[in-house]
């Protein structure tokens, strides 16, 4: 039994590969967001190394888009137009207008262009439709969504890796969709253009007019973006493993979920034990609260970030209060911080009393370990 979870090269964005299998070499697998356009090819060179099979194709079971801001949405729009890739997939979860349209909520929304891609969601929606890809088939083609109450959605794809939602809600899904018209509106579009957005948006997605982040303020706020909170996130279990892989969800969303999850277990009162947990949102101190590291007992943390270090995550709060908030009374070995990139930014990290750095390759996480 195999089990491979590695943060791809995103430029600014998230993209990270799930590989698993029973064997002594994993041959299922599950690819979560695309980065951002500009860092496509560093993506496309690692995802040309996974063989092909006897029709040319390489076979994924799933493609997790987990929310629309540009940093996880534009590679996955480059990525299904790459004929010489190749990439098939049993499955794509991504909430999309048809998903949020039922929604409805009062009072306005403030949309935030620099980060919102309410005209790539269109443009993916569409390309869905055109090439006519599966999508959210594990779900009856409807919203993935967190019910307020009873057992959180579970599922088991093929080769047993076990699914538990815990993002989004309906609140935070309603919120985007107020925030998606807005945007819309501004571009004089409607939204649910099907196909149509294809002729609609197709010239804005070249890598010169791709609106990347900018710095993000650091400030000691939580996170309130429309985008983020309608993250997918979920528990992914393989065999004794289980990962913690949020998109960009809300803290107090996770918390409140993980307690959930607690709830049904032999001993809600303990910590739940994961051997990795993607950080939301680059390492912001918006998107980790103690409330949430107290629930887990977690020794690996993934940070995905860019190779430059203008983005400045991840923030110094952060990694404080993993420190902090790391469970020592379960015996666990002392935290280690993954990097996809090594920077100015984040080689800092490395002299961290109590903490490891890993970065780049030796990032990329293996069990059982080599």
């Amino acid at each position: 039994m195999v089990l491979n979870l590695e943060m791809l090269p995103a430029g600014r964005g998230d993209s990270l590969l799930l590989e698993y299998g029973e064997g002594d070499s994993p041959v299922h697998r599950v690819l979560i967001d695309g980065g951002h356009m500009h860092a496509y090819q560093d993506i496309r060179s690692r995802l040309l190394d996974i063989p092909a099979d006897a029709w040319g194709r390489r076979q994924f079971e799933l493609l997790v888009l987990t929310h629309i801001d540009t940093d996880h949405i534009d590679g996955v729009i480059a990525l299904l137009q790459d004929p010489a890739l190749n990439c098939w997939f049993n499955d794509i979860w991504f909430n999309g207008w048809r998903h949020l349209e039922p929604l409805h909520e009062d009072g306005p929304a403030v949309a935030d262009p620099v980060t919102l891609g309410p005209k790539q969601g269109e443009f993916l929606g569409g390309l869905l439709e055109v090439l006519g890809l599966p999508w959210n088939r594990y779900f009856a083609g409807g919203i993935i969504h967190l019910p307020d109450e009873g057992p959180l959605p579970k599922l088991t794809i093929t080769g047993g890796l076990e699914l538990t939602l815990l993002s989004p809600g309906v609140q935070q899904l309603t919120e985007l969709r107020e925030e998606w018209e807005t945007v819309l509106d501004d571009a004089d579009a409607q939204p649910g253009l099907g196909p149509q957005a294809l002729i609609e948006f197709g010239s804005m997605l070249t890598d010169d007019s791709i609106v990347t982040l900018g710095d993000e303020d650091r400030r000691s706020t939580l996170d309130n973006s429309e985008a983020n909170g309608s993250s997918i996130a979920f528990l992914a279990e393989f065999g004794d493993h289980r990962l913690l892989l949020p998109g960009d969800a809300f803290a107090d969303v996770l918390r409140r979920s993980l307690d959930r999850w607690r709830a049904d277990q032999p001993d809600p009162s303990e910590r739940v034990a994961l051997d990795a947990f993607k950080l939301p949102h680059h390492g912001s101190q918006r998107n980790i609260t103690p409330q949430l590291m107290n629930v887990i007992s977690c020794q690996n943390y993934l940070i995905s970030t860019d190779g430059t270090g203008r983005a400045k995550h991840p923030d110094v709060e952060t990694i404080v209060m993993i420190r902090d908030h790391h469970d020592t009374a379960s015996g666990a070995a002392e935290p280690t911080l993954c990097f996809n990139y090594r920077s100015d930014q984040t080689k800092g990290f490395a002299g961290v009393q109590g903490m490891t750095a890993l970065y780049e390759q030796e990032a990329a996480l293996r069990w059982p370990k080599s």
